[in-house]
């Protein structure tokens, strides 16, 4: 990830919920931006007219020049998406990875396998936005504010998206793995010591 979307996720981020300070919060862009889930299609001009949603996709370097070309407004489409879901993030976490966090061993786990299999098979916009919004909710409001919106905005390209989602499902299972090693380990040693 460069420097510069890196910046453009957490400007977004610290635009709608004033970093920590509410009194500078962007509330009404924030609410916009959480609604944009709430029908069946994403609606880009409705997203288009929100500023904060402007100043990030122009921050993304998504232009608007080509209006006729379908990978734009796919591009712009992703990018609501990942708006959408950091409006519904209140807390910057320090976690690696937001997969990391959705994982877990069996009923620990913050996201279940079936919900997680089912989000990575997103194959579109329109499916992913409800899955992206319904993971920043479960999150508990805090995540990884960077690597949500990375991953979120570059799911549909065609280079970047397949391996941002297989870093995603290395991270889930290896939190998994981790806690079964660990469990492991302490079952053999209170079997040794018995």
């Amino acid at each position: 990830m460069t420097e510069e979307t890196h910046r453009a996720h957490m400007t977004l981020w610290r635009t709608l919920t004033g970093g920590g300070n509410r009194a500078l919060a962007n509330r009404p862009d924030r609410a916009a931006l959480r609604k944009l889930g709430c029908r069946k299609q994403i609606d880009l001009l409705t997203a288009l007219a929100i500023p904060s949603f402007q100043a990030y996709r122009k921050n993304l370097s998504i232009g608007l020049k080509d209006q006729q070309n379908a990978t734009t407004w796919e591009r712009l489409a992703y990018a609501a998406v990942a708006a959408s879901a950091i409006a519904w993030i209140d807390d910057n976490s320090n976690a690696r990875s937001v997969a990391a966090l959705l994982g877990g061993s069996g009923r620990d786990s913050l996201y279940s396998e079936v919900r997680f299999k089912r989000l990575l098979r997103c194959d579109s916009p329109e499916r992913l936005l409800p899955e992206a919004q319904r993971m920043a909710r479960m999150l508990g409001r805090a995540a990884p504010v960077s690597d949500l919106g990375n991953v979120l905005a570059n799911w549909g390209d065609e280079t970047w998206g397949p391996r941002k989602r297989r870093d995603w499902a290395f991270d889930y299972w290896k939190q998994n793995d981790a806690e079964a090693e660990t469990l492991e380990a302490t079952e053999t040693e209170s079997e040794t010591a018995a």
